[in-house]
């Protein structure tokens, strides 16, 4: 049986098909080249489902023919080379035939995958704008977050600038409350040196302090018997985080009140130590305000004039004068006339600026302490005031006690309508009463004054009667023409230079 070896070679430029008979060998070598994807191809379609034997540079395969295979045809069987190029022909159809599915398929891949990368493009500008779009999103969601912590912070900030504000506002509100001159008493504090506490008018001021709710308190002094003060008010400072702190620990008044009994004084006055006692304590007390309260000096002056009266009376009547109770208090002081304490009184006072009060009772002197207290209290109240009017050239206050306050509801409007009637000569109480119970307010006389001419508004109030007094027999007279004119000029003249 005669074998048949085709050997089909191939590399990557050209493949190359051979036979091992002679009359085909130069026929099977002009087959076309393919490529070797082709040739896969070819060789599935010459030997079906057999193995195929790869090599990196060159490809070979053996396939065996028989060539004693009956023929089908009983005219082919006859001539076995002309089956064998009819095979061999039959291959190359079949070569050619893969070569064109192969590139349609190939043709159909590239197709793809350009659909594909056409589809992958898309997907990707897809992608982008998606990815863009939640870039924009998220922008926009932490945009919107940080505006939120912005607000929330703002809010903050204004809720503790407000919280500030209104602590500073009530803080105020309670100084100046507290200011007032029925709150401000309240609010200062009477240091008693302990010395004086050991007197008998020491009680007495106690009394009263307690009697108009002041607070009082005993503390030794570098000086002795001498009394001082302290304002208790509420004070407010800003820390650095502005922030409002009470800070209310009370200062010191520099006002400082020396109480002196009469006989200390008397032995100062008399052995010429008085100026240097009062330097000693400026020495000390550097910057305040000293005042000098002397006790008993007027009843040491009477028993002087009751002692000469007797010694008086003892020589007319040639008797030896007798022994009194006052001598026990006041016959060991030294001798020293009302003159010589005026004059060293007023050296003191031109030296050092320093005014005194004579007391003789305990009332005297307690009520004298707390007069000072009370003065001490109303001053930042009185000098804010002053301050305030101060800016104006003219201004009216109620400080003067002919002056009349009127409240937000107009109580106090009569008052103040008899308070200008009385303002006009001759015009008393009773003649404003008078005419306040005709004409109960100015509008009204000038609503009266409108009707009339000059002759009549000038003798409008002048048949007024004027109660003097109450009672049956009290007389009765008129206002008078002399007044009634005065009132109507003043009300109705154009002419600012006119005398009343």
């Amino acid at each position: 049986m005669e074998t048949e070896i085709l050997e089909i070679s191939s590399d990557s430029n050209e493949t190359t098909i051979e036979s091992s008979v002679p009359e085909l060998k130069t026929e099977c070598s002009k087959l076309p080249s393919k490529r070797d994807d082709d040739l896969d191809y070819l060789f599935n379609k010459y030997l079906g489902d057999r193995k195929r034997k790869h090599d990196d540079t060159t490809e070979t395969n053996l396939f065996a023919c028989d060539s004693n295979t009956k023929p089908s045809d009983g005219l082919n069987s006859h001539n076995p080379l002309k089956n064998k190029l009819e095979c061999v022909s039959s291959d190359d159809d079949d070569s050619a035939q893969c070569s064109n599915n192969k590139k349609i398929a190939s043709t159909d891949t590239m197709t793809t995958m350009t659909k594909f990368s056409i589809y992958d493009s898309t997907e990707t500008d897809d992608l982008s704008v998606k990815y863009n779009k939640t870039t924009t999103k998220e922008k926009q969601k932490l945009e919107k977050e940080a505006q939120r912590l912005e607000k929330l912070r703002l809010k903050e900030l204004k809720k503790e600038e407000d919280k500030r504000n209104k602590a500073l506002k009530d803080a105020l509100a309670n100084h100046y409350r507290n200011m007032k001159p029925e709150n401000c008493i309240k609010f200062v504090k009477v240091e008693i040196d302990t010395s004086l506490t050991t007197e008998r008018f020491f009680q007495r001021i106690v009394k009263e302090l307690q009697d108009n709710g002041i607070s009082y308190a005993t503390i030794s002094h570098e000086i002795p018997s001498i009394v001082t003060w302290k304002t208790q008010l509420n004070s407010h400072i800003l820390d650095s985080n502005a922030q409002l702190i009470d800070a209310s620990n009370g200062f010191e008044i520099n006002e400082v009140l020396l109480v002196i009994k009469w006989n200390d004084f008397l032995v100062h006055v008399h052995d010429e130590t008085f100026i240097s006692f009062i330097e000693n304590i400026y020495t000390i007390l550097v910057g305040k305000r000293v005042t000098l309260c002397i006790y008993g000096l007027g009843n040491y002056y009477q028993y002087q004039k009751r002692k000469k009266n007797r010694e008086f009376k003892g020589d007319i009547t040639n008797t030896a004068p007798k022994s009194y109770k006052d001598d026990r208090i006041y016959g060991k002081a030294p001798t020293v006339s009302r003159r010589t304490v005026e004059y060293i009184l007023t050296e003191v006072q031109l030296m050092f600026s320093i005014s005194h009060k004579m007391v003789e009772t305990e009332q005297e002197i307690a009520s004298f302490i707390f007069q000072i207290t009370k003065s001490i209290a109303q001053a930042p109240y009185k000098k804010e005031k002053l301050e305030k009017f101060s800016q104006c050239k003219w201004f009216l206050s109620e400080d003067n006690r002919n002056c009349i306050k009127v409240d937000k509801n107009g109580n106090g409007l009569p008052r103040l309508w008899k308070q200008v009637i009385c303002t006009f000569p001759l015009a008393s109480l009773e003649t404003a009463e008078a005419i306040a119970a005709v004409y109960p307010t100015p509008s009204s006389l000038f609503e009266a004054y409108k009707l009339l001419n000059n002759a009549e508004g000038e003798k409008l109030l002048q048949d007024i009667p004027i109660r003097r007094a109450a009672g049956p027999i009290t007389t009765m007279r008129k206002i008078g023409p002399e007044l009634s004119r005065k009132i109507y000029n003043s009300f109705n003249s154009l002419d600012p230079n006119k005398s009343l």
